[in-house]
């Protein structure tokens, strides 16, 4: 399983934090500079949210990113991807929900379904309180599962931090993971948000290349220079228990107001 990232974990805040359109569309495409002199470029995700009513918010993702981002898939230029659909269900001012079910489709006709699900509570002093957790389930592979939590402390003048930790159990291992991520950014007034992101993996990972650490860095931009379009700017670096790699990336949020 890849290293996560500091987008999910502060997804649905933002999405709680901003007033929702209609409908919004997420495009994203980036440039992936991977080991052995390899490199990936193309489409990374879509991502289709609608707004019905105050509470209900399905979404639908298409993800290519493990095809940029995997040295196996770039060198030999196969695709893998997932495609999912869910909903945010916002109870009342104090929690909101988040279910998805999907599909990940690998080279070789290998197919993995898998689970995620989440709940955000809204604490005094705007503290906010996330768990949730992720599984894969296939035929062809073992299963893999993931529990992660966090909290998002406001700070002064737009400022917060955020710590997450996540506990994983990847695929054809009986050993756990311990991930933690500390994400701090500024969200001013307008809009305009910058997230920073410390990574750190401990796992025993068996084989002789692989290391028992994992770090990362990693930011993100939310650039509202309009109502219609946002810019979205990404960029991650990652040293992984197999492999390293940087990812750039940048996309546009396309949004329908009600």
């Amino acid at each position: 399983s890849r290293f996560p990232t500091m987008e999910e974990p502060g997804r649905l805040l933002l999405q709680s934090r901003t007033a929702a359109p209609l409908a919004s569309l997420d495009v994203w495409g980036g440039y992936s500079i991977l080991d052995e002199g390899e490199n990936a470029a193309g489409l990374r995700s879509l991502n289709l949210a609608l707004q019905l009513g105050d509470q209900w918010r399905p979404f639908f993702k298409y993800d290519h990113s493990l095809s940029l981002d995997i040295l196996n898939l770039a060198r030999q230029n196969q695709d893998a991807h997932s495609v999912s659909g869910g909903t945010v269900y916002l109870w009342n001012k104090k929690t909101l929900s988040e279910v998805e079910y999907g599909w990940r489709l690998f080279p070789d006709d290998i197919n993995q379904q898998f689970v995620h699900g989440a709940q955000v509570f809204f604490l005094p002093g705007s503290l906010s309180l996330k768990v949730g957790g992720f599984a894969g389930f296939s035929s062809d592979l073992s299963t893999e599962w993931m529990g992660y939590t966090s909290m998002r402390f406001p700070l002064q003048d737009g400022f917060y931090v955020e710590p997450t930790y996540y506990y994983v159990r990847p695929q054809d291992t009986d050993s756990p993971e311990h991930r933690f991520l500390l994400t701090g950014g500024y969200r001013s007034l307008g809009g305009y948000e910058v997230q920073l992101g410390a990574l750190y993996g401990r796992g025993l990972i068996e084989g002789p290349s692989a290391e028992k650490n994992a770090f990362g860095l990693n930011g993100l931009a939310v650039l509202p220079f309009h109502p219609a379009v946002w810019g979205l700017l990404a960029v991650r670096y990652e040293k992984g228990f197999y492999q390293d790699f940087v990812a750039i990336s940048a996309g546009l949020k396309l949004r329908l107001e009600r």
